[in-house]
């Protein structure tokens, strides 16, 4: 059985930034893809222990243990994770954060992707700065005067090491798929806005102003799967978050995230996720026991 240690908290500081950090450990566990997607949040993945690879604007990378990864908003990326045993954590945050820290090369945080080999030393400053926040943003009072402290260090410790990072990949508009996502772009807005499970094929080429035919090659040649995959997926993800609440049935869910009916639910989940949502929901009662 894995065993996870879960957490998830949006932390908004006094000027109205938020971030939220989590953090993962899986013990036998068979590996996972997460496909190609993109955030309007920064986010900063810390690797302790993994292996695989990731792609960012098209560019892949092998994973080793000890890295650490930084995406901005916008950017294109994916994973491809093997092995049994990984540890990690994820930090997000929206862009405005950098600004009300005051971080040094500020426009750098929504340009450029940025990969780094830890090594013993820099791995243990970075996971005690998020170990700390993890513990001060589980608190129910927290000083928010820390917080950013804490948060100021890590921006500081990626400002300080672009030069000697493994890629510093631009996210030139020219770039392969580059010019295919300016044209979904509206789409993808128009979707996150309104925060949309479901939406016609039709709806969405109207959208970005293309027959559904061209539509549907240029969203497969920039996310790898087809239209229809990537609404499911988001389907699946907001699952994801409702089968916390004990207090919510899988029939539910289903019908929340615009399945028809539980079975239909539970089919595709266990497709995408490999395990059912009853499944998943009684493992992870089981760990949060510990």
């Amino acid at each position: 059985m894995p065993d996870y240690s879960l957490s998830f908290e949006n932390i908004r500081l006094p000027n109205g930034s938020a971030y939220n950090l989590r953090s993962f450990r899986h013990i036998g566990l068979e590996g996972f893809s997460v496909p190609t997607h993109f955030h309007r949040l920064g986010e900063l993945m810390c690797f302790r222990n993994i292996a695989g690879q990731i792609s960012v604007n098209s560019q892949v990378i092998e994973l080793s243990d000890a890295m650490l990864v930084y995406f901005p908003p916008l950017s294109l990326h994916s994973m491809d994770v093997t092995g049994s045993d990984r540890e990690y954590s994820l930090l997000q945050f929206e862009p405005s954060l950098v600004r009300e820290l005051k971080v040094s090369q500020q426009a750098w945080f929504s340009e450029q992707p940025l990969i780094l080999k830890l090594d013993a030393d820099e791995l243990e400053l970075v996971t005690q700065q998020l170990r700390w926040l993890e513990l001060r943003q589980n608190q129910v009072q927290t000083s928010h005067a820390l917080n950013m402290s804490l948060l100021r260090t890590l921006f500081e410790f990626l400002v300080a090491q672009r030069q000697r990072s493994l890629e510093v990949m631009p996210g030139s508009a020219e770039q392969p798929g580059y010019r295919g996502f300016s044209q979904i772009l509206p789409l993808l807005e128009f979707i996150e806005e309104r925060q949309l499970l479901s939406l016609p094929l039709e709806q969405a080429a109207e959208i970005c102003q293309l027959s559904k035919y061209h539509f549907s090659r240029l969203f497969k040649s920039v996310f790898g799967h087809n239209f229809k995959d990537y609404m499911m997926r988001r389907r699946i993800n907001q699952a994801l978050l409702m089968l916390d609440d004990r207090s919510l049935s899988i029939a539910d869910i289903a019908y929340a995230c615009e399945f028809s009916d539980s079975a239909h639910f539970c089919a595709k989940f266990r497709q995408i996720m490999g395990i059912s949502p009853g499944q998943l929901r009684r493992s992870r009662a089981i760990v949060s026991e510990f």
